[in-house]
């Protein structure tokens, strides 16, 4: 059957199209924010501190935990995970999470582990006057 009534490239075009229409889609797909992650506690932390405690309410069991911070950014140096079963895992970072931000996804050993609190260490950096919210997140 010959198509004369369709410029040349027209089935290779709408191949190439149609291709990259389905890339786009996976591509977008892969973009977008995971919605298996849920929020398990959060707190406004003080300025002029250092150091604060999250406890994490409910008897679920995850297997990632991530931070996040709202209003403001800070600078975590380290946070520890208490278990319920009395065990710990320390986690060193010294990074930044800008305002609207999350730190990397932690693995936690041995998963999944019901989480009692976290313990961060943190400098909060001046930035207006709202004091940073700290959102822990897990799946």
């Amino acid at each position: 059957m010959k198509f004369s009534y369709l410029p040349a490239c027209s089935f290779a075009c709408f191949a190439a199209a149609l291709v990259g229409t389905f890339a786009v889609s996976l591509a977008s797909a892969d973009a977008a924010p995971p919605s298996n992650w849920r929020v398990l506690a959060s707190q406004t932390v003080a300025t002029g501190s250092s150091r604060t405690t999250i406890r994490i309410p409910g008897s679920n069991r995850y297997r990632q935990i991530q931070l996040c911070t709202r209003n403001a950014p800070i600078r975590l140096s380290n946070y520890t995970f208490r278990f319920d079963n009395g065990r710990q895992q320390s986690v060193r970072v010294n990074t930044r999470i800008n305002t609207g931000g999350c730190s990397r996804a932690i693995n936690l050993t041995n998963p999944p582990r019901r989480i009692d609190r976290v313990d961060l260490a943190y400098q909060p950096i001046p930035r207006g006057t709202r004091a940073p919210q700290i959102r822990v997140v897990g799946r």
